[in-house]
């Protein structure tokens, strides 16, 4: 089955910081699903798939991006969800949760993640007729650099690209999950990995794009004979660095070099995402290692959700309108995910297979031919009438020189009733016009 539609794009405002931050003048506004971005000078509308003002729980992002995402990766479908906004503006809160001091996460504000991994293995243990294989990877790239954070070495890993597996990452850790708990600590050991640091506008900001993926393998007998339905799909996570700039971060040495590269990475991802919207014949995927991960999110086979994040603060005007217009262009983008899916069983198997499609084909083909059957006995009779009629009134003076005598419609209805009785359909109208013509004309005869 493919699927053409549309990259989904969500937009959520971050909660207010503070009572003092509530209380100042915001550059945001929400109204429905259109969100009104507002500055001295300009003031701009924009309309989304769904947009969640700043009381969005996120019990509610779950259930409108985490629920359909797991729900197409059950199905077949390969899924992408990643978070797209400024430093600051809540996009690892919104994918991963908010965590105690010590690190751990706080239960009530976890995120899309540990959410997702509960629904997925749910789905899993009540569906007792399939059998799964899940596998999980967790990844950053870090100034250019892709590093396993399940495996952290010193060592680059290499990205590789084919028609078979599509884009890929050589040597790259998977392991086994089997469980919530299981995925929750391969996720904790991830985030313990990955690289972070402190700007002026976040303590704790991200320096790094991090993709963690979910490979779900499914398989289903179909028949005694043991034909199995076998489905592979990725569930991709992907939480991006925040795009800043160095005037509001006040970044110097290793932390303005970072920036250069997280910058420089999301301008290569707009480029891309204009290249898609404009249907260019050159969509520039190989300008960054994010791109060309993303390749089959945007553009390729994935059902994909972006997750626009902002500021209501006023001083994060400028960083808001660019963020929005960024999802506006990625809205517009059209995926073409399909199930994948393969059929596998013994020889003996798929030949019962093809005995039981070639019994309906011929059970299809014997229908088809007693209705053919049946059009052409009706038509003959139709021809057969026509014939009578032309017989009967030829040569004879024309019926509308003289009164029209009274006639008994429900005897005419009655005709027509057992005439028609046995006639499909098809080809009814022309049949039930010509029937009551002549039932007309033999009363007025």
């Amino acid at each position: 089955t493919n699927q053409n539609e549309n990259v989904k794009v969500l937009v959520r405002v971050r909660p207010s910081k503070s009572s003092t931050e509530a209380e100042l003048n915001k550059c945001v506004r929400v109204v429905d699903n259109d969100i009104i971005v507002e500055g001295d000078d300009e003031s701009q509308v924009f309309s989304f798939d769904h947009v969640g003002d700043s009381h969005t729980s996120q019990e509610d992002m779950f259930e409108i991006v985490g629920k359909p995402t797991v729900q197409g990766c059950m199905n077949g479908y390969n899924t992408t969800v990643f978070t797209y906004g400024q430093t600051g503006s809540g996009k690892t809160w919104t994918i991963l949760g908010g965590t105690h001091e010590n690190g751990d996460p706080i239960f009530d504000q976890r995120g899309l993640i540990p959410r997702i991994f509960e629904y997925l293995f749910g789905l899993m243990s009540a569906d007792i007729s399939t059998a799964y294989i899940c596998k999980c990877s967790f990844l950053e790239i870090y100034n250019e650099k892709i590093t396993d954070l399940l495996a952290p070495t010193t060592m680059e890993l290499k990205l590789g690209d084919d028609s078979r597996r599509g884009v890929y990452i050589k040597g790259l850790t998977e392991e086994i999950i089997t469980s919530v708990d299981a995925a929750n600590r391969v996720l904790m050991e991830g985030i313990t990995n990955r690289s972070t640091g402190a700007t002026k506008m976040n303590a704790m900001s991200s320096r790094s794009h991090s993709v963690l993926t979910m490979s779900v393998e499914s398989r289903r007998n179909t028949s005694p004979e043991g034909s199995t339905i076998v489905k592979y799909a990725r569930l991709n996570l992907i939480d991006l660095a925040g795009s800043e700039r160095q005037k509001t971060t006040d970044s110097v040495g290793v932390r303005l070099k970072e920036a250069v590269y997280i910058n420089k990475s999301l301008s290569d991802l707009g480029n891309v995402i204009r290249a898609l919207v404009e249907n260019s014949n050159y969509v520039p995927y190989r300008n960054s290692k994010l791109t060309l991960l993303l390749k089959d999110s945007l553009g390729g086979n994935s059902k994909t959700y972006i997750i626009a994040t902002v500021s209501p603060s006023v001083s994060c005007f400028q960083e808001s309108l660019s963020t929005l217009r960024f999802a506006g262009r990625a809205k517009n983008i059209t995926n073409k995910a399909v199930v994948n899916e393969d059929n596998i069983g013994s020889s003996s198997s798929l030949q019962a297979e093809i005995r039981r499609l070639k019994d309906e084909l011929k059970k299809f083909d014997e229908d088809n031919t007693a209705m053919r059957a049946l059009l052409m006995e009706k038509d003959q009779n139709i021809a057969e009438l026509t014939s009578m009629i032309h017989k009967r009134f030829s040569g004879s003076p024309s019926s509308s020189s003289s009164s029209s005598p009274s006639h008994n419609n429900n005897n005419d209805d009655e005709c027509i009733l057992r005439l028609d009785d046995d006639l499909p359909n098809v080809n009814s109208n022309r049949y039930y016009h010509i029937i009551r013509r002549f039932c007309y004309c033999t009363s007025i005869s």
